[in-house]
C-alpha cells in the first residue's frame, strides 16, 4: 500500500541520485522525482490565470504542507525534490510555493530557514525574468546570494546536496544574465542556463 509506494519511490530517487552525483550545479534538465507530475501550464502573472482562481491549475487543491526535509538525506524528501524540478522546468511560481511550504515546515529560522528562503528568491527571480522585469531579476537573485553568503559565514559549506559556493555563483550568474534572460524567456519554458541537482552524500 502506502508504504510500498513510498519505498518504491525511494528506490527510484536513490537510483537517480546516483547516476547524477556530483552535478549539483548542472547543464542538463532531468526529472529528479519522476513520479510527481507538473501543473498544466507554469504560472506567469498577468498572463495565466492564478493557479488558485477560477480555471488556475490547483484551484481545487491545497496548498502544500510538506513535512520538515533532513537536511542530511534530501532525496527522502519528495516535497524538495519536486520543487527542485519545478525550478529546473521552468515552474518558478510553482517552485516557490513548494519551497515557501518547507519552508514553514523548518520554522523559517536558522541555516535550513535562509536556505529555503534563497530558494525562494531564485524561484521569484524566474518569475520576473518571464514577466520582463529586469530590476526584480537583480534584486531577488542578490537576496539570494546574501542569504547564500549568510549561510557560508556561519561555517556551512555544504547543505541539503548542495556546496553552497556553487548556489552563490549561480546566483551571481543570473544576477549577471538578467537582461539576457528577460530578453529570451518565454511564458512555457525554463530561463535559466544551468539546473540545480542536489548531491546524494
Amino acid at each position: 500500500g502506502h508504504v510500498a509506494s513510498i519505498n518504491f519511490f525511494l528506490s527510484i530517487t536513490s537510483f537517480y541520485s546516483k547516476i547524477y552525483r556530483k552535478n549539483m550545479i548542472s547543464n542538463k534538465k532531468i526529472k529528479i522525482a519522476p513520479l510527481m507530475d507538473f501543473p498544466d501550464y507554469a504560472h506567469v502573472p498577468g498572463l495565466t490565470p492564478h493557479p488558485k482562481k477560477k480555471g488556475g491549475h490547483s484551484e481545487f487543491l491545497e496548498d502544500p504542507e510538506p513535512e520538515a526535509m533532513n537536511q542530511k538525506k534530501p532525496y527522502e524528501s519528495v516535497d524538495f525534490l519536486h520543487a527542485t524540478d519545478l525550478f529546473n522546468h521552468g515552474f518558478y511560481w510553482e517552485s516557490h510555493v513548494w519551497w515557501e511550504g518547507l519552508w514553514h515546515a523548518c520554522g523559517r529560522s536558522g541555516i535550513m530557514g535562509d536556505f529555503l528562503k534563497a530558494l525562494i528568491k531564485l524561484g521569484a527571480a524566474g518569475v520576473k525574468a518571464k514577466t520582463k522585469e529586469v530590476r526584480g531579476v537583480t534584486l531577488h537573485s542578490k537576496r539570494a546570494q546574501e542569504l547564500f553568503q549568510g549561510i557560508i559565514q556561519r561555517g556551512t559549506d555544504y547543505y541539503a546536496g548542495f556546496a553552497i559556493k556553487d548556489l552563490l555563483d549561480y546566483s551571481k550568474e543570473i544576477e549577471m544574465s538578467a537582461e539576457r534572460y528577460c530578453r529570451i524567456s518565454s511564458p512555457e519554458d525554463s530561463v535559466f542556463d544551468r539546473y540545480l541537482i542536489p548531491d546524494s552524500q
